[in-house]
């Protein structure tokens, strides 16, 4: 065997496909995330596939299997609330707004944020006296394609008429590496 087909054995041969020494995405990428892309490393990286498939921590095609969560935040009128995903890469799949009282145009902002600027600004806006979906918005197509996690938050800035305390904001996402 070559030298980084030992070495990803050496890192991998304590771990199993399920149970409680199952290889986790992040080990999975932090070992596998290093090999070169060389003919050399063919078989490395056709184990490195391998691996990755038996285990449920890569994915070619969408989310990670068992990675889709709904992260919560209490919308606060002209307020921002950020979404912080943690490590991995992830993306967003839907953002619903729950209230009650609402009246005349609520708004919702979303944006893309590094932890230090607001990077891209995205709007929405309703009528509904109860609940706004973002997916139904045509520019939450732009908040779905853009990559979250490590440093990259998901920003979020109800405005308008609805009661005090009244607003849960529910983000649907899933993790894809």
């Amino acid at each position: 065997m070559g030298k980084v087909l030992d070495f990803l054995w050496s890192q991998w041969n304590t771990l199993t496909a399920g149970g409680s020494t199952k290889l986790t995405p992040d080990q999975y990428h932090a070992i596998q995330d290093g090999i070169h892309i060389q003919d050399v490393n063919i078989d490395a990286l056709k184990a490195s596939k391998l691996v990755g498939d038996v285990t449920n921590t890569r994915s070619s095609s969408g989310c990670l299997p068992g990675t889709m969560q709904f992260k919560t935040v209490n919308g606060v009128n002209n307020a921002t609330s950020y979404i912080n995903f943690g490590e991995g890469v992830w993306r967003v799949s839907d953002i619903i707004a729950n209230y009650t009282g609402g009246s005349g145009t609520l708004y919702f902002r979303a944006y893309y944020y590094d932890q230090s600027t607001a990077l891209q600004w995205f709007y929405g806006s309703t009528t509904s006296s109860s609940s706004f979906s973002y997916n139904a918005d045509t520019e939450f197509d732009e908040i779905a394609t853009h990559r979250y996690g490590g440093d990259m938050y998901l920003g979020l800035k109800p405005s308008g008429t609805f009661d005090a305390d009244s607003m849960t904001i529910y983000v649907v996402c899933y993790r894809v590496r």
